[in-house]
């Protein structure tokens, strides 16, 4: 049997990239599908760096960050952050025309349904936030409020004020990255993942590619600890779980036969039964696409390469 920690050797990570949007969608045929992202940053010396950069013909891109343009009830503001390389030319920042920061009563204020992880590819982060919602909603109901004409965010570390300007899909104004696609959007995802991305060294940019334990760390101020696995997936995910904990899981690779997507981040939703016959249900952030049923251990055997809760990690 393979062990969750064995597979965490091969993991890399995510990015969580969905399949091309219909073709009626003009962003997909002519820019990377929803999703999309061009991998993890690459760590390596900055010698090492400059030199890959002359061979290979790279235009190396110096960190521009958000700046402060004002504030905010005492809070500073930030300018809009830089957005991803392969959405920058079809998406533009706007105000959404439709869409409220939460849910409207008697819809849930928060939910796991708002979340749609959009163009950008941060499958860890926004499984991280479908994660909190479903488990933890006041959380997120904290940590944004609006103000006006801008929107207060409270990270762990840092409490910014944004415009209600997002990165809209130029086809039908939409949101573009985290931010259901649906009628009367809830954009609290997006604001939060605006607020993320102002604050790190290279906006947007600096959230694709990762993993499920770090949306933790950055949205909740978590320090999850690593721990061994038990040598069983199933029994690995339903321990998590059953903390009462958000809680996100990393796939490797595909499995068709159940709709799962490798490289890419899961929220767990549901564990039923004791022992061998645990099964386990997973959210797909992209809000859509889930898994055909829930899932075994013979389901998950080998694929599952990261179990994340805010405490601990496998």
């Amino acid at each position: 049997m393979t062990s969750i920690n064995t597979a965490r050797a091969l993991a890399q990570p995510r990015t969580g990239t969905p399949p091309p949007a219909p073709a009626q969608d003009d962003a997909s045929t002519t820019t990377a599908p929803r999703g999309t992202s061009v991998g993890a940053p690459l760590l390596i010396g900055g010698a090492a760096l400059a030199v890959a950069g002359v061979v290979l013909g790279v235009r190396l891109l110096r960190p521009v960050a958000s700046k402060v343009i004002g504030t905010v009830e005492g809070v500073e503001l930030l300018s809009n952050p830089r957005m991803s390389r392969s959405t920058q030319k079809v998406y533009s920042w706007g105000v959404p025309k439709e869409g409220t920061v939460f849910g409207v009563a008697p819809k849930p204020a928060v939910s796991i349904e708002h979340v749609d992880q959009g163009g950008l590819g941060d499958c860890w982060n926004v499984a991280g936030m479908g994660a909190i919602a479903y488990r933890e909603p006041e959380t997120i109901t904290n940590m944004v409020r609006e103000s006006g004409d801008h929107v207060i965010v409270a990270l762990p570390n840092r409490t910014v004020a944004l415009t209600r300007e997002l990165p809209l899909r130029s086809q039908d104004g939409g949101p573009g990255y985290a931010g259901r696609l649906q009628d009367d959007p809830v954009l609290w995802p997006s604001y939060i993942e605006k607020a993320q991305a102002a604050v790190l060294p290279n906006g947007y940019r600096s959230l694709e590619g990762g993993f499920g334990r770090t949306s933790f760390e950055q949205l909740l101020g978590a320090a999850p600890a690593s721990r061994r696995s038990t040598g069983s997936v199933t029994q690995d995910i339903a321990a998590a779980f059953r903390t009462d904990r958000p809680t996100v899981v990393g796939v490797r690779s595909n499995v068709h036969e159940v709709n799962l997507h490798g490289s890419h981040e899961y929220v767990v939703t549901d564990v039923a039964g004791e022992g061998a016959d645990l099964k386990v249900t997973l959210f797909n952030p992209w809000g859509e696409q889930h898994p055909t049923r829930a899932l075994g251990e013979a389901d998950l055997r080998g694929v599952i390469n990261e179990v994340a809760t805010p405490d601990y990690f496998i």
